[in-house]
């Protein structure tokens, strides 16, 4: 099976992150399929619940990458906590047929 994308990148641009902010991707995953999820942020951002923080930079500015893969049933949300109400935007795509997903490290 190739490793094709499903759906749509989506971009969820936000500045109200200390209480949590809702991300919704329309669709839950089927298992198997894997979420990308990266985040930049002027703050510290909390690993959502069922992920994995694969990478992270952060300097002036926070980048992270997570990952989840899907065993079934998982929702169709993500809460993105921050340390604060800053500018932050998140970037979200979803994988199929990828037994595993690499994030290179690259240097700051």
């Amino acid at each position: 099976m190739a490793i094709t994308q499903v759906g749509a990148t989506q971009t969820f641009p936000f500045a109200d992150g200390s209480t949590g902010h809702v991300c919704d991707f329309g669709s839950a995953p089927a298992a198997g399929q894997w979420d990308v999820l990266c985040v930049n942020s002027n703050t510290i951002v909390t690993t959502p619940s069922g992920w994995t923080l694969t990478r992270s930079r952060v300097a002036n500015q926070g980048a992270y990458v997570y990952t989840r893969q899907s065993a079934g049933g998982e929702g169709q949300t993500v809460t993105l906590t921050t340390s604060g109400n800053h500018n932050t935007q998140a970037t979200w795509t979803r994988w199929a047929g990828a037994d595993v997903i690499d994030i290179a490290d690259h240097a700051s």
